[in-house]
């Protein structure tokens, strides 16, 4: 088993490689930053949630290519 920085760099690089896997992200993280900056709590966990389904979602459709 690889250690989790691993695995998340791995995974990091892999998402960042496909262009709209990466602007899908980047939309992910201005709603998490906002609802952060605007002290809204669940917004905030509800856009990291989102996030990380859609990056989960990403991650398989790129290992199955």
């Amino acid at each position: 088993m690889q250690p989790l920085e691993v695995a998340l760099e791995r995974s990091r690089l892999a998402t960042a490689a496909n262009r709209q896997v990466a602007m899908r992200a980047q939309s992910h993280h201005r709603r998490i930053y906002q609802a952060i900056k605007d002290s809204n709590k669940d917004e905030a966990k509800e856009a990291m949630r989102a996030h990380l389904s859609q990056t989960a979602e990403d991650l398989h459709k790129l290992k199955t290519k």
